[in-house]
C-alpha cells in the first residue's frame, strides 16, 4: 500500500461505499498492515464516528474491547474486538442496529462475523501460524 492508497482510504471514510471499494481493493495488503497493529490504531481513531462501546467478548467467550462504526446506509454497526491487555485482534462481527424495511432480522441480530483464534505472521501462503 502506498501514501496515495492511504489518502484514498482517507479521503472515502465519509462514503461508506466508496470505502468498501477501496477496502476490497486492498484487502491483501490490509491484512499484510495489521501485523503493524499500532498504525491501524492511530489512523482508527481519526476515522469520524468511531465509537469505544466498552467491554464485551468475543465469539469463543474471551474478554474483549469493543469498537465499532455505525453503518447508516444499511443499519448496521461494524464492531472491532480487541484483547483489553494486549491489543490484538480477536474478532469482529456486524450487528443489525436499524434494518430497513426489506430486512427480516430484528435489531440486535448478528448478522456476519469471526473471531481469530490464532494469528501471526508466516512465510508462505497456506502456513498455519505457531501457538
Amino acid at each position: 500500500m502506498t501514501a496515495h492508497d492511504s489518502e484514498l482510504i482517507a479521503a472515502s471514510l465519509a462514503d461508506p461505499a466508496r470505502f468498501a471499494a477501496v477496502f476490497d481493493r486492498h484487502y491483501e495488503e490490509i491484512w499484510a498492515y495489521l501485523g503493524r497493529r499500532a498504525g491501524l490504531y492511530l489512523v482508527a481513531a481519526r476515522i469520524p464516528g468511531i465509537q469505544v462501546l466498552g467491554l464485551t467478548r468475543d465469539g469463543i467467550g474471551r474478554p474483549a474491547l469493543a469498537v465499532a462504526l455505525n453503518d447508516t446506509l444499511y443499519g448496521e454497526r461494524s464492531e472491532l474486538l480487541f484483547d483489553p491487555k494486549t491489543s490484538a485482534l480477536l474478532g469482529e462481527r456486524t450487528i443489525v442496529v436499524k434494518p430497513p424495511p426489506k430486512y427480516h432480522v430484528k435489531p440486535g441480530t448478528i448478522s456476519e462475523g469471526a473471531t481469530y483464534i490464532t494469528s501471526g505472521i508466516v512465510e508462505r501462503l497456506g502456513q498455519v501460524p505457531s501457538r
